[in-house]
C-alpha cells in the first residue's frame, strides 16, 4: 500500500517470533550542487578585511546619529530619528495603488449592489458618534482632552493623538 511516507506492507502473520525493538535514526541532508561555495571563504567564517571595516564603520555612523539626534519629548520620552542607509532608492508613494484599490472595492461595491448599504453604514458611524467630525482645528484640542478625560475614567491611556488636516 502506498502512503504519504512511502510504501507500506500490511497483513497477518501466522509466525510466533520473540519481541525485538529496533530504533533508526535517519538524516537527509540536501546538498547544493555549486562547487564553487566550497572554496569561498564566507563558507569557512572567514570574512574580507574591507567588508568588517565597512561594517565598523557604519556601526560608528549609526551610534554617532544615535548620539546626535536622541531627545528626550515633552512627555519624558526618548525620541530618535531613523537612521536611513545612504544611497537607497527613494520611496515611492504608493497612492496610485491606494486609488485602484478603492475603484476596484467601490466597483464591486456596485456591482453586488452593496454600496447604498455601505453608505448607510457609514452614516449610522457618523450619527452614533464612532467617528466625530470637526469643522476646525480650534475644536480639536477641546475633544482631545475630553477624550482623555473619558478614557482615563476607563483605565485606558491615549498616547499619540494624531489627525488628519485638510
Amino acid at each position: 500500500m502506498e502512503t504519504n511516507l512511502g510504501w507500506t506492507l500490511m497483513g497477518k502473520i501466522n509466525l510466533l517470533f520473540e519481541k525485538e525493538y529496533t530504533a533508526m535514526t535517519i538524516i537527509s541532508m540536501f546538498v547544493r550542487e555549486a562547487i564553487s561555495d566550497l572554496f569561498s571563504l564566507e563558507v569557512l567564517g572567514i570574512s574580507d578585511p574591507v567588508e568588517m571595516k565597512n561594517k565598523r564603520e557604519r556601526e560608528i555612523l549609526t551610534k554617532l546619529h544615535f548620539e546626535e539626534t536622541v531627545r528626550i519629548n515633552t512627555e519624558g520620552r526618548y525620541e530618535v530619528l531613523l537612521p536611513w542607509k545612504e544611497n537607497h532608492f527613494p520611496i515611492t508613494s504608493n497612492k496610485d495603488i491606494a486609488m485602484k484599490r478603492l475603484e476596484s472595492s467601490t466597483k464591486k461595491l456596485h456591482q453586488e449592489t452593496l454600496f447604498t448599504a455601505y453608505d448607510a453604514f457609514k452614516e449610522w458611524e457618523l450619527l452614533d458618534n464612532l467617528i466625530t467630525s470637526l469643522d476646525n482645528e480650534a475644536e480639536i484640542l477641546p475633544f482631545i482632552e475630553e477624550s482623555h478625560h473619558i478614557m482615563a475614567e476607563g483605565k485606558f491611556n491615549l498616547r499619540g493623538w494624531t489627525y488628519n488636516r485638510r
